[in-house]
């Protein structure tokens, strides 16, 4: 943990929030529009580098919509047992046969989604098994302290469906028996490098609970302050924060499972950070066909590592 006595030291330097402590990095990350202060922070002696990650002032948003409505998952009514729809993508996998095994249903695996909301996952029924049986041991929002991740964004809340939701005939997660412990760490209203920090918090909550896998569909490169883009050198998985942290996570002994982006039909294509980093699985997307989708971001790392690992439906996928 950070030295207590640095950290009160620093909120004494000035008017500066605490809004992320991270013991990785040895690092704070703080809010503050006390301007003359933070030109000193750098003369304490316990501080090595301060940067700017987020500007004071509201910037016109440049990075569109992170969650392509293309990608955004489906709802049917399909009949199939009990896997209804969502037979195909765990069938292309060979997770039904896991399953039909029994005692692979993610039994006692505790599993951390780090996303942009849950909203109504508290709520809906496809969740009814999973909060009854009090399957999910924390939800915490790390972007604001203060708000509701059941309140905030549906992207999440998909992501756990396609893992823990179960309808009979509709819908069957292919880990519906694991905890879980849900963090919000993206803010959809912009996007900025504060994320990444937000990010890292999570991942080290995720380590203290002692969470065997940490699942992110989330990727930075371009800001909504342009000084601020990550560059294709950068993604060698020892530049960007949040990738060095997902490869330090890794050495901790969870799975991050990350998603490789939805670049793959922009201007900018290749993977995202954390996608490069390293010992990590990173998960492309392909249609009901096992064609890889336009969207799906390519690889490889810039120091040549083959990324994407592996690929699971990303289209239209039920949930």
């Amino acid at each position: 943990p950070l030295d207590p006595a640095y950290i009160g030291a620093l909120l004494a330097a000035g008017q500066f929030q605490l809004h992320t402590v991270s013991k990785w990095f040895n690092a704070v990350t703080i809010k503050s529009t006390d301007t003359l202060a933070l030109d000193t922070i750098t003369t304490l002696p316990f501080v090595s580098e301060m940067r700017c990650l987020r500007p004071g002032a509201q910037q016109d948003p440049r990075v569109g919509d992170k969650f392509p409505l293309e990608k955004r998952a489906l709802e049917s009514a399909t009949l199939d047992g009990a896997y209804g729809a969502s037979l195909r993508a765990i069938s292309m996998m060979n997770g039904h046969l896991l399953q039909e095994l029994g005692g692979a249903r993610g039994e006692g695996m505790l599993i951390g989604i780090l996303d942009s909301g849950f909203e109504q996952a508290d709520s809906m029924a496809a969740f009814s098994e999973l909060r009854e049986r009090n399957g999910i041991l924390l939800a915490r929002d790390i972007v604001c302290p203060w708000c509701d991740v059941y309140s905030e964004h549906w992207h999440g809340r998909s992501v756990l469906s396609v893992l823990a939701g179960q309808l009979p005939g509709k819908l069957m997660g292919t880990a519906p028996n694991a905890d879980f412990i849900l963090l919000r760490t993206e803010d959809t209203n912009s996007e900025y490098p504060v994320e990444e920090d937000n990010w890292v918090r999570g991942a080290e909550i995720a380590d203290s609970i002692g969470c065997d896998v940490l699942n992110t569909s989330l990727g930075y490169t371009d800001f909504d302050d342009s000084t601020m883009d990550h560059t294709r050198a950068d993604l060698d998985g020892l530049t960007t924060r949040i990738s060095i942290a997902a490869g330090i996570a890794s050495r901790k002994g969870m799975i991050p499972v990350q998603s490789a982006g939805n670049s793959g039909a922009s201007e900018w294509h290749y993977i995202s950070a954390p996608a490069d980093a390293i010992d990590i699985l990173t998960v492309g997307a392909v249609d009901e066909d096992r064609a890889v989708t336009n969207f799906s971001s390519r690889g490889p790392t810039i120091d040549g590592r083959v990324k994407p690992d592996v690929c699971a439906v990303g289209l239209g996928t039920i949930g």
